[in-house]
């Protein structure tokens, strides 16, 4: 609770676009842009002159050797981190020009490793969204081959998942966190390695999905 909020400088965002909320300038702009980003952890250069352009309702995948930069461009995309030049545009919006909360209402991010948080899977599936009945909850979980969870106790919806998701294994808190994403509103969805804990018959499912979802 100490943490300080995150702030944008007023050399970079002025008081009227810290609260412009993330609109199309054009009809159809990429869902994602980048132009000419250069990034570094401090003194270790990671992305040199870096474009591209991922067309919405289009399904992307950054392939690479670890250390490659993958995972910082999904960073970078979430604004928590800063390019060292070159901009970074979401639905044809620069990202500096956007509130924070505004910009990441549109992203849903899928770690590798996704926590659950101690509560019921209504609450770890209703994170970040807006109201979803019961009939849309049950259908996301049965998307994703969670199903079965439903029927470990009469509490349904209501079953509590434990401290940290403890009374969920690896690939079922993978695919909630999956589940929690597609149900959101966001219009864009990265997902940093999101099957690594997931078997080969899952990996399919929620690749298939994935491309459904177009």
């Amino acid at each position: 609770m100490d943490i300080p909020e995150e702030k944008d400088p007023d050399t970079v965002v002025t008081t009227i676009n810290e609260h412009m909320p993330l609109v199309h300038s054009s009809p159809c702009p990429p869902a994602v842009e980048f132009q000419h980003v250069y990034f570094s952890y401090g003194s270790k250069p990671i992305l040199r002159d870096l474009n591209l352009s991922i067309s919405q309702g289009s399904v992307t995948a950054l392939v690479g050797p670890s250390g490659a930069g993958k995972s910082t461009i999904l960073q970078l995309i979430e604004r928590f981190y800063v390019p060292s030049s070159g901009n970074i545009n979401v639905l044809g919006n620069d990202i500096t020009t956007c509130d924070r909360d505004d910009l990441r209402s549109h992203i849903a991010y899928v770690e590798q490793d996704s926590p659950a948080l101690s509560g019921s899977l209504r609450e770890n599936l209703l994170l970040g969204s807006t109201y979803r009945s019961d009939d849309e909850c049950r259908q996301v979980l049965e998307s994703v081959n969670l199903s079965h969870l439903l029927d470990r106790s009469d509490k349904g919806l209501d079953m509590q998942v434990g401290e940290n998701g403890i009374m969920l294994s690896g690939g079922e808190r993978q695919r909630l966190a999956i589940a929690r994403a597609l149900l959101s509103t966001a219009k864009i969805i990265l997902l940093d390695e999101a099957t690594a804990n997931l078997d080969a018959d899952n990996e399919q499912l929620v690749t298939q999905l994935l491309e459904q979802a177009e």
